[in-house]
C-alpha cells in the first residue's frame, strides 16, 4: 500500500504492538479493513495517523500516546474532556480512548491546520478563532483535573532543579521571572479568577479551518482554571505584540468589542503566565524525558525570552493589580 510507505520509520520497536492494537480497534470501530496509513506530522508530545478504509470515505486519526506521557498528563481527565468538547461540536469526535495510555482513535477533521502566518495575516483566521475560543469558555463544560499553571510550573523548576538541569541560563532575567511568578501566584490565590474549562495550548496549529467551519483540535492539556488564562495563547504562540493589528481583531471577536486597556492589562499578564509555563514544560522534557534539546531548548528559551519582555511592558503591573481587585 502506497501511503503505508514511510510509515514504520516513524515506529520504535516499542511502540509496534499498540501500534498493531489500534489498527485492529480501528477496524473494529469503522467495520471495515484498512486501506491506508499516512503520518500526519507535527505535535511534540505524541505521533498520529490518518487511517483509510475499504469500501467506504471514512477516515480516522489514530494516536500513539508519547512514551511516559502518562505522568505528567491526566489521560482520564483528558478522555472525559475529549468526550465533552466532541459533543459540543467544537472538537472531533472520539470513537475510542485507552485512559491508562492516552492512546485513542477519533474523528478525521478534513479541515486545513492553521499556522501563525495564518493567523497573523489573515483577519477571518482572527475572528473565527476568538469566536470559537469564546464558546468553548462559555460553554458551561466541565473538564477535569483541576488545572494551576503557577503551580505547575515552580514544580517544573523544582523536577529540573533535582537533576541539575541548568535551565535558568536560558532565561534572560530568572530572578525577575521567579519573583513575578510568585507575587501573580499570591494574588491569586487570594483573589482566584472565575473557573471554568481551559484547552491551554491554544496555539495556531491546533485550530482546523476552510473559511467556513472551524475546529479545536489536541485537548490533552486540558483541565479546569480560569478561561482568562488561555485568552491571549494564540497572540503569544504567533510571537506578536498584544498591539498588533491581529491581536486587536482577535480580542475584538472574543470579547465582543474592541478590547479595553484594562482587558489587554490582564490578558498581558496571563500571557506571561502562558509561556512561562510552556518554557518550564520544556526543561522538563530534557531534564527528566531524555527529549531532543535541538527541539526543546528553541522551543523553551523563545517562550521564556518573552515572558522577560511581557515583564517590561508598563501594563503587567497593573494587570497585577487589576487581578487583585477582583
Amino acid at each position: 500500500m502506497s501511503e503505508r510507505s514511510g510509515v514504520w520509520s516513524h515506529v520504535a520497536d516499542y511502540e509496534v504492538n499498540d501500534f498493531m492494537s489500534l489498527i485492529n480497534k480501528a477496524e473494529e470501530v469503522v467495520g471495515h479493513p484498512v486501506k491506508g496509513i499516512s503520518f500526519l506530522a507535527g505535535g511534540l508530545t505524541n505521533k498520529s495517523y490518518k487511517l483509510t478504509f475499504e469500501d467506504t470515505d471514512e477516515a480516522v486519526v489514530m494516536r500513539l500516546s508519547g512514551k511516559g506521557t502518562g505522568d505528567y498528563i491526566d489521560r482520564a481527565g483528558e478522555k472525559h474532556n475529549c468526550e465533552v468538547v466532541g459533543k459540543l461540536g467544537i472538537a472531533p469526535k472520539v470513537y475510542y480512548f485507552e485512559a491508562d495510555t492516552g492512546c485513542s482513535i477519533s474523528e478525521f477533521i478534513s479541515l486545513p491546520p492553521m499556522h501563525a502566518s495564518d493567523f497573523i495575516e489573515r483577519k477571518d483566521v482572527q475572528v473565527a478563532m476568538g469566536k470559537i475560543v469564546k464558546e468553548f469558555h462559555t460553554s458551561g463544560a466541565k473538564f477535569i483535573p483541576d488545572f494551576d499553571p503557577v503551580a505547575l510550573t515552580l514544580n517544573y523548576f523544582k523536577l529540573a532543579d533535582e537533576v541539575n538541569f541548568e535551565y535558568k541560563k536560558y532565561y534572560p532575567e530568572f530572578d525577575k521571572t521567579l519573583a513575578a511568578l510568585e507575587k501573580i501566584d499570591a494574588v491569586l490565590k487570594e483573589h482566584p479568577m472565575a473557573p471554568g474549562a481551559v484547552h491551554c495550548d491554544l496555539l495556531a496549529e491546533n485550530f482546523m479551518y476552510d473559511g467556513k467551519d472551524i475546529k479545536i483540535i489536541d485537548w490533552e492539556y486540558g483541565g479546569q482554571y480560569a478561561p482568562m488564562y488561555e485568552v491571549g495563547g494564540p497572540i503569544t504562540e504567533a510571537f506578536i505584540s498584544i498591539d498588533s493589528e491581529a491581536a486587536e481583531n482577535y480580542l475584538e471577536a472574543y470579547f465582543g468589542h474592541k478590547a479595553t486597556d484594562d482587558e489587554k492589562a490582564v490578558v498581558l499578564v496571563n500571557m506571561f503566565l502562558y509561556c512561562t509555563y510552556w518554557s518550564a514544560w520544556s526543561w522538563v522534557q530534557m531534564a527528566t524525558g531524555g527529549k531532543d534539546p535541538a527541539v526543546y531548548v528553541p522551543y523553551g528559551t523563545e517562550r521564556a525570552e518573552v515572558g522577560t519582555e511581557y515583564m517590561k511592558d508598563p501594563r503587567f503591573e497593573k494587570g497585577i493589580e487589576l487581578l487583585a481587585s477582583n
